[in-house]
């Protein structure tokens, strides 16, 4: 009788430092998913750069701000599960918000099956990676139309011969730093530029002759917002990309851009005009729960008929495709 008393008592004191310390959690959780809402008016650039490290976690804010106000829930009295009622419904009303960015709008089944379709695929092989079997397997199986791989290095001269040998048109700027890239493609490239003027991060241009839905293609890698520096940087090419007319004419933006959709930067180029292709699958190893590889399309031109990842391939990324249909542009 005693053993049990001291459990019983036990248990209580446990069931009351949850119930105590589970709103707090929760609290904090929803914070961290309201981030997408209010990031844009952080003043300062350290703020700035603070806010935008925080908001990529939106996996598991959801998780962590469901999870325990629902605990709270479940542990509160009867008549006391007001506030944690609330606290719930907020935590699930901000993840169907923020897990629910821009996405393209999806082509009927009917209109797919009758449309002449485009597979884009985009990979950061990362530039130790020597799995060049793996890559080079998984593109014969995917056999994309277009494949862009970024963080190329000199070093990776027999995965890029053979993938050069499957593809008719290939634009190659293999570099000893994270900014290299390779573009294959079965369709021909043309005016390919790579701009890398200094003042923004690198990016490479072409416009890809697509039989009956020629389109603009940008690759992107710019840095991770390992600094304030760097995170102004990264966002001064989303403003530049944001700036591209997604009205005019067809385009496609795709690479590892070192954000998630649901940060200000990226945001304000789904605000004008793009939309995301592929889904919000974690893309990156940190956690396993950022989403950092992007395949964007302007909405006025494009519908996505299916998207998905690739493996793990000796990368600390995942590679990321979408299969999509060129529709003609609103008046």
């Amino acid at each position: 009788m005693r053993l049990e008393g001291r459990r019983s008592s036990g248990s209580g004191r446990l069931r009351r430092w949850a119930v105590n310390r589970l709103p707090w959690l929760a609290g904090a959780a929803v914070l961290g998913a309201s981030l997408p809402l209010w990031q844009a008016w952080v003043p300062t650039g350290i703020g700035r750069w603070l806010a935008d490290l925080a908001v990529h976690w939106q996996w598991p804010y959801a998780l962590i701000g469901v999870g325990s106000a629902a605990l709270w829930l479940a542990l509160r009295a009867r008549g006391e599960r007001g506030g944690a009622a609330a606290m719930l419904a907020a935590a699930l009303v901000l993840a169907a918000l923020n897990l629910s960015w821009t996405p393209l709008p999806r082509l009927p089944r009917a209109e797919a099956a009758a449309a002449v379709p485009i597979k884009l695929a985009s990979f950061n092989v990362h530039l130790d990676n020597r799995a060049f079997d793996a890559i080079a397997d998984w593109a014969s199986a995917e056999q994309p139309d277009v494949l862009a791989l970024v963080e190329v290095t000199p070093d990776m001269q027999p995965l890029l011969a053979r993938l050069a040998a499957r593809y008719p048109h290939t634009a190659l700027h293999a570099r000893a730093d994270p900014f290299g890239l390779a573009v294959f493609s079965r369709h021909p490239l043309q005016g390919a530029q790579l701009h890398d003027d200094g003042r923004l991060p690198p990016r490479w241009r072409a416009t890809v002759k697509a039989p009956g839905a020629p389109f603009t293609l940008t690759v992107v890698h710019p840095m991770p917002p390992i600094s304030a520096a760097d995170r102004a940087e990264r966002d001064a090419l989303f403003d530049a990309l944001a700036q591209q007319p997604a009205s005019t004419r067809a385009q496609v933006i795709m690479g590892d851009f070192n954000s998630t959709p649901w940060s200000a930067g990226l945001r304000r180029v789904g605000d004008a005009g793009w939309a995301r292709a592929t889904t919000l699958q974690p893309t990156f190893a940190l956690g396993r729960s950022l989403p950092l590889d992007h395949i964007l399309a302007t909405r006025a031109h494009w519908r996505v008929a299916d998207a998905g990842m690739g493996p793990w391939l000796g990368s600390d990324h995942r590679p990321v495709w979408a299969l999509l249909h060129a529709v003609r542009a609103d008046p």
